[in-house]
Order: C-alpha cells, then structure tokens, then sequence
C-alpha cells in the first residue's frame, strides 16, 4: 500500500530519535489527508529493553493467556490450545515484545476489541518487535499485516516468528 511504502522510505534515511518520530507523524498525518475515513492514533512511549526481561530466560517464559482467546507459548514450549483458544509461538530472541508486558497485553487486547466485530483488511505494526502484535492480528483474520522495526534484531525474531506460526507470507 502506498501509505506503507511512504513510511518505509522515510525509515531508510537513517533518521533516529525525535527527528523519526517527527517524520512519522508528519507521514500518518499525510495518509489521514489522502485517505478520507482513515484516522491515526499516536501516542508516544519510551521503554526499555529490561522492561520484558522474563521473555530473555527460557525458564520463567512460560505459555500464558495474552488476550481473551490468545494462549502465547514459548517456542521451546509448545502447547495445544483449549477449546477456543488460537495460539501464537514466540522465540523473542533479542527483540521486544513476548507479551508478558504491560504495554504489549493492552496492546492485543485493544486490538482483540477494536477488530472482533469487523477485522481490517490491512494492517501496519511500526516497530513491530517480536512481531507480536502482527501475527495476532494476521490469526484473527486480516488479510494483509505489515510489520516494520529499524532493529535488525527485532526483524530476524519477527520473520522467525512469522515462519515458525505459519503466517511468514
């Protein structure tokens, strides 16, 4: 899609810090202006990588219950899902994002809320981490995510992650 491409290319100029996150919101604001209907939300959050340290040590990552219906497993952990449940195997490798955060638990219930009724057809997780939140939303039914991060470890876990749920396409 066109606005993605735009948001891709603008990442690649090697921005960092407040000058990427000025461009990023002058780039949804171009997107809300070419595409009547389509609102973006923007809130900025600063984290830190210790903040999702349980996902680094094999033996407290454990399968847990990320959203209502959502059981995320360690990738050395498989587990079959209950009646209802869809599952999503994550290895978070050096990236962010095994679910066990506060911010990525709201972040999939939101996303669980907002599309249960009607399931987007695309879409977009900037600074996608573990690749998470995309392949949530990919198993609940959109046709096309696109998941972008500008850490070369966060974009080797999500590709793993994608293959390893079947939803690497």
């Amino acid at each position: 899609p066109e606005g993605a491409l735009l948001l891709l290319q603008l990442i690649q100029l090697g921005d960092t810090g407040d000058a990427l996150v000025g461009r990023l919101v002058a780039a949804f604001e171009e997107l809300e202006r070419r595409n009547a209907g389509v609102v973006v939300s923007l809130e900025r959050e600063q984290w830190y990588a210790d903040e999702d340290r349980d996902s680094r040590h094999p033996e407290q990552f454990r399968p847990f219950l990320a959203a209502p219906g959502l059981l995320v497993t360690p990738a050395w952990q498989p587990r079959d899902p209950a009646p209802g449940q869809q599952v999503i195997s994550i290895d978070p490798g050096l990236a962010f994002g095994s679910g066990y955060h506060a911010s990525t638990r709201l972040a999939l219930g939101l996303l669980r809320e907002r599309t249960a009724a009607v399931v987007p057809r695309r879409m977009l997780d900037v600074g996608t981490g573990t690749g998470i939140l995309a392949l949530a939303e990919a198993i609940w039914g959109a046709a096309e995510v696109l998941a972008i991060d500008v850490k070369s470890e966060a974009v080797a876990a999500a590709r793993a992650n994608a293959a390893r749920n079947g939803l690497a396409a």
